[in-house]
């Protein structure tokens, strides 16, 4: 059965029984944050990984610069005395 055109069912003219009626209210949320379903350890993992192998090749890097025998004998070096023990053992 078709509806009847009123006053009150078109888009554009508010139904007066729900001019005054309070709006609600929002729900209390954490420190003011809403929870939202956004995805945060996926986009980012690839940045993750990178820094890992990127952090594994500085280390790396560094202990064979500081092991290497031209800067072993270095007296700057901090390294010095652990520096001589591994290249004893070799």
């Amino acid at each position: 059965m078709i509806q009847p055109r009123t006053s009150h069912s078109h888009p554009r003219i508010p139904d007066p029984n729900t001019l005054f009626t309070p709006l609600r209210q929002p729900t209390m949320s954490f420190l003011g944050f809403r929870k939202y379903p956004t995805p945060v350890l996926k986009p980012i993992a690839p940045f993750i990984v990178g820094a890992a192998i990127v952090w594994y090749g500085v280390a790396k890097a560094q202990s064979a610069g500081v092991y290497s025998e031209t800067y072993a004998k270095d007296p700057r070096n901090p390294y010095i005395s652990s520096a001589a023990k591994a290249n004893a053992a070799h």
